[in-house]
């Protein structure tokens, strides 16, 4: 890729209205990603509460967990808080400002990616309508990935890695490469996920070794090997600055190699192609696949880096963003755009659009009815908060047993522990299969232990389940509303 040639040297004169147009559109890109992110009400999601309820426990013990303190079922096997600095932020926030807090927070990383993937594609092309584009389409490709998850820090650092790695390659400067730790480190502690940017590094790094020896494909980086070598070596360096050094690679090992989760968590599982937004991806893809086809020299670099990007996002939907990104980074770099409408936003005002776009996230709350009380009328829509309330005032005992979905809620709301949660990575597939299996109504329900041995069931007042224990002479029905039903254990 080549980077787009200075607006300022374009010989169309420079239109202060034209500035501050696009300064005003740019801010807008920025605050509407914020604003679908609050009027979709992310907090629904149910893997944010065993994020909290990690984030408290490392507020309250000044350490991160290094055995699991929460699940009954798995109290006291090890276990690593990967993405400690992500769940420490949400906590606080939560602590500070409730539900609208962690709404904040996914406003606040919604902006700076959009901001970023702005400062990435204009670097490669001239056209600013067409980047604001561009950007928008990948964004909207990815609005099914707004819940507040810690894979925000992934999205964020994959832009910042490829905004600095395509530049290098494009220019032959070093100098912006020196970031790449300081970015590595963020990642690490937040999400990780930051084996993919390691993998997109070393792909740059054969691509610097190997391109030399092939005509076709000698021009596509000025970056030499040695430089290369060392940003990856300081970047895996860097990685190990977390509070379980080395041994957090063993973890993303373990969690690539569950295959059994992605055929039981939507998320997880591939791209069904039911909606406008996955089928705009698939448009985006084969646009990328056609402009890759279209380089007169051999892109080594462009095409691992597509096969990559397609191979994580068509595994499982979870990864999408990658792919999004990829795209239209590609599609900027040789799609030429009209040069009759140049960028004239300066690079220094985009941290301004940001200041500015975070400050607009209360007004948006309001506007939306996102208000704390509007945050818990919509929260209990999906999630049973009213049963906790009644489990709450009749001092229920615990553990609790509950569906996968349920788990991190009920553990946060009740502080007792459940038998399963959203870490998935932690419980195995086979404890997976097991309740889900129980919460069908399968064959042996009865004969699931941690069912037996629960002091309370809190579960879908529709489920299989559900249906059956309203008969079982050792449970008691206490409790039920339209979304979940109590049972008390009479053993």
């Amino acid at each position: 890729m080549s980077s787009a040639p200075d607006p300022a040297a374009s010989s169309r004169p420079d239109s202060h209205g034209e500035q501050i147009a696009q300064f005003l559109v740019l801010l807008v890109l920025c605050c509407a990603t914020a604003w679908i992110a609050l009027y979709k009400a992310t907090v629904a999601d149910p893997d944010i509460w065993w994020h909290l309820l990690t984030g408290d426990w490392i507020r309250a013990h000044h350490a991160v967990p290094r055995v699991d303190p929460f699940s009954s079922t798995t109290l006291n096997q090890p276990w690593q808080a990967y993405s400690w600095l992500f769940e420490l932020i949400v906590a606080k926030l939560y602590a500070l400002r409730g539900l609208a807090g962690v709404e904040f927070y996914t406003g606040g990383m919604l902006i700076a990616i959009a901001a970023a993937l702005y400062h990435l594609l204009r670097r490669f092309q001239r056209d600013f309508t067409f980047t604001i584009a561009l950007a928008a389409l990948a964004l909207y490709c990815m609005n099914g990935l707004f819940a507040p998850r810690p894979w925000h820090f992934s999205i964020l650092c994959f832009i910042l890695l490829l905004d600095i790695l395509l530049h290098a390659r494009a220019t032959g400067q070093t100098r912006g490469l020196l970031w790449l730790p300081f970015i590595f480190i963020l990642w690490a502690n937040t999400h990780i996920q930051f084996i993919d940017g390691l993998l997109i590094l070393a792909l740059a790094l054969a691509e610097s070794t190997i391109a030399p020896r092939i005509p076709a494909a000698s021009s596509a980086t000025k970056l030499k090997p040695r430089a290369l070598a060392v940003a990856l070596v300081a970047c895996i360096a860097a990685t190990c600055i977390n509070p379980y050094g080395i041994s957090i690679y063993k973890t993303a090992y373990d969690l690539a190699s569950q295959s059994g989760a992605m055929t039981k968590i939507s998320e997880l599982a591939a791209i069904p192609f039911r909606t406008p937004p996955e089928f705009l991806l698939l448009f985006l893809t084969l646009g990328a696949a056609a402009a890759l086809a279209r380089r007169r020299s051999l892109p080594l670099f462009e095409i691992g880096l597509f096969a990559f990007s397609a191979f994580l996002a068509f595994r499982s939907q979870r990864d999408l963003w990658m792919l999004a990104i990829t795209a239209v980074t590609l599609l900027t770099s040789v799609l030429p755009g009209d040069t009759r409408a140049p960028h004239r936003v300066p690079r220094f005002a985009l941290p301004l659009v940001v200041l500015i776009a975070i400050l607009t996230l209360p007004l948006g709350l309001r506007v939306m009815h996102r208000t704390n009380p509007d945050l818990e009328r919509l929260l209990a829509e999906s999630m049973p908060s009213n049963a906790i309330d009644f489990a709450r005032q009749h001092h229920v005992t615990g553990p609790i047993f509950t569906t996968f979905e349920w788990g991190g809620f009920c553990m946060h709301q009740l502080h007792l522990p459940a038998t399963l949660d959203g870490r998935a990575a932690l419980h195995g597939d086979a404890q997976l299969d097991l309740s889900q299996k129980t919460w069908n109504g399968g064959r042996n329900w009865s004969a699931n232990t941690d069912l037996r041995f629960a002091g309370v069931v809190i579960g879908p007042a529709d489920s299989a389940l559900a249906q059956l224990l309203r008969t079982d002479p050792g449970f008691q029905l206490v409790y039920e509303d339209s979304v979940a039903a109590v049972f008390i254990s009479r053993h």
